[in-house]
């Protein structure tokens, strides 16, 4: 099922990657929805009060996972045409 809203599709190297990031944004309270195995798309928490930057608290709450975790590839898809590899 995908989420509905302003949501930022992210693709992980591996499936344990995947799960580990989506929990996290759980717990950041986002909506996140398995879309393949290693791609998730997640929206910001309800209580997100501004539309027009949510993809940017999805992006932070990524980044503070890949710091945890950084040997694995992360990349953002934030908009059809506009890809963020978050790998250094």
């Amino acid at each position: 099922m995908a989420v509905r809203g302003r949501a930022v599709k992210i693709r992980l190297s591996n499936t344990a990657a995947m799960q580990s990031l989506a929990e996290h944004l759980r717990r950041c309270g986002c909506i996140v929805a398995d879309l393949d195995g290693l791609t998730i798309e997640a929206s910001p928490p309800p209580r997100s009060l501004d539309a027009g930057i949510a993809d940017l608290e999805v992006q932070a709450y990524v980044t503070v996972w890949r710091e945890l975790n950084p040997e694995v590839k992360v990349v953002l898809i934030v908009a059809a045409d506009r890809v963020a590899p978050l790998d250094a």
